[in-house]
């Protein structure tokens, strides 16, 4: 039997996932002039030989219809997708990657998928790399509800990068959803306040840096906790014109339903992953996080 109580809901490892989607995003843009959605459409598409259906791709990248239309529309303009009706019925059309993008789109899977494995991933011998990539795309198929037979072990080496790019985005999102339901805080104000309340005090900046978040960002949201009256500033003795943030006594009422709703979801989230898995993943993501840290100190 699986023991889900081992599997803690760590900052580090909210930060990971939001990092991922930053840093990835931030790389298809630069090289490619795309989005991080754009992209995860195009490695999945790539999985596929003769084209893909709007439904399957809708329920395999776990994209709402109004996100994936326009997508595909900015993708077709470019150059990247080909959208095909069908002969029989013109309301389905078939999608796929154009044959003079083909090559590009599977170098940059393949650029991305190195960049993820020896700057984040590192660490892990092949088979627990292995077991991690299999729990990934077993949470997938968990959280859509069923696997997707059009990308059903495709064999591709884009599957990897593809599963953990909509996995980084899936987790996220539920994480959003079930903090809108549990308080009135957003994911940005709970991670604020959760990472005071576990650290007792800390300056603005050292908050940005340990959440990876803009230093404005943390002001903005800073200002918003404090109007809520769940966190306070404090002069620095040694230096008046500095502060740091502290948790006010109520923040421990308010992050109480978050916690255990999250947990709810990370325990879940993790229910495919193996047993031989659950015993080091609070580890990983710890070693995950100090590999983040490190390239962004080396940026």
């Amino acid at each position: 039997m699986l023991r889900k109580e081992s599997i803690v809901l760590s900052q580090q490892m909210i930060t990971f996932y939001l990092a991922m989607i930053s840093i990835l995003g931030e790389r298809f843009k630069e090289r490619l002039g795309l989005s991080y959605n754009d992209f995860t459409l195009l490695s999945a598409l790539s999985e596929c030989e003769s084209g893909v259906g709007m439904r399957p791709l809708y329920e395999y990248v776990m994209l709402s219809r109004n996100t994936i239309l326009p997508a595909l529309t900015r993708l077709e303009d470019a150059g990247y997708v080909v959208k095909e009706t069908q002969p029989d019925d013109s309301r389905y059309a078939l999608c796929h990657l154009r044959a003079t993008a083909e090559p590009l789109v599977r170098a940059e899977v393949h650029e991305a998928n190195l960049f993820l494995s020896h700057t984040f991933l590192r660490q892990l011998p092949t088979e627990e790399y292995e077991l991690l990539t299999r729990g990934i795309k077993c949470s997938n198929d968990l959280m859509r509800g069923k696997s997707v037979a059009q990308f059903a072990e495709t064999g591709r080496k884009a599957q990897m990068l593809t599963d953990y790019m909509i996995g980084f985005r899936c987790f996220i999102r539920h994480c959003e959803k079930r903090i809108k339901a549990a308080s009135p805080l957003g994911l940005s104000e709970y991670r604020i306040l959760k990472t005071l309340c576990e650290c007792d005090e800390l300056s603005p900046s050292n908050l940005a840096a340990m959440l990876y978040m803009q230093r404005s960002n943390v002001t903005l949201y800073k200002n918003k906790l404090k109007q809520r009256g769940l966190i306070r500033e404090k002069r620095v003795a040694e230096d008046r014109r500095q502060i740091v943030l502290q948790p006010s006594p109520q923040a421990v009422n308010v992050l109480g339903p978050i916690d255990e709703a999250l947990g709810d979801l990370v325990r879940l989230w993790h229910s495919p992953f193996e047993n031989d898995l659950i015993d080091v993943l609070n580890v990983w993501y710890m070693r995950f996080y100090s590999n983040l840290r490190r390239y962004m100190d080396g940026k």
